[in-house]
């Protein structure tokens, strides 16, 4: 394997090892059983650089809707509290 697909390897690797860590932080934080962990496709190291390159972007995008969704939830969140000490304080 060449220099540059070790490198988009390691990347790739990487970044399933975040979206892992991330989607459990989310799960101790909300503890819905709503949350689905969606199946990792296993990333081989025979994989050419067009399968490694698409891995990445898919799990780029995954991590971005993580993310947003993340934000949106606790926005809602936020949102709920503020009407309750609202309520609570009038």
């Amino acid at each position: 394997m060449s220099e540059s697909l070790r490198d988009l390897f390691q990347l790739l690797k990487e970044s399933l090892a975040r979206d892992e860590k991330m989607s459990e932080e989310i799960r101790v934080i909300y503890q819905d059983e709503e949350i689905s962990q969606v199946p990792k496709e296993q990333v081989k190291p025979n994989m050419s650089l067009e399968e490694l390159v698409a891995a990445l972007k898919e799990c780029m995008e995954d991590s971005i809707a993580a993310i947003d969704n993340s934000i949106d939830a606790g926005c809602k969140m936020s949102v709920k509290v503020k009407t309750v000490v609202k309520r609570f304080w009038i």
